[in-house]
């Protein structure tokens, strides 16, 4: 599932960055199974969230400036028949209180 590897390699990142042990960009990209490119993205995605994030070249680390925590988990329910019905049954009625683009009126 390619969602909780995401939100896996995340924590994992977090977590490295906290301790200020992620090694070079190359090294860190290895650790996480991926391209240093696609770890450059990553740094940015948690940048986008607030993250202040450096590179110390004498201590080899990525590191934070500032207080950055992250906490992400995925967790999955299964609905019974009923949850279901009613889920769908917003949705209907969601959809069905527009018309042609308008909100419709339910005002007589």
């Amino acid at each position: 599932m390619e969602l909780r590897n995401e939100i896996h390699r995340l924590n994992s990142l977090h977590r490295l960055i906290k301790m200020c042990n992620t090694g070079s960009p190359d090294e860190l990209a290895h650790k996480l199974h991926i391209s240093k490119r696609h770890l450059y993205n990553v740094l940015d995605d948690l940048r986008a969230l607030g993250a202040k994030i450096d590179y110390s070249r004498s201590d080899y680390t990525f590191y934070y400036t500032n207080s950055f925590e992250l906490n992400l988990y995925l967790q999955v329910e299964y609905l019974d028949e009923n949850d279901k019905k009613c889920i769908f049954a917003g949705s209907f009625l969601y959809n069905a209180m527009f018309v042609h683009g308008r909100p419709l009126s339910l005002q007589p």
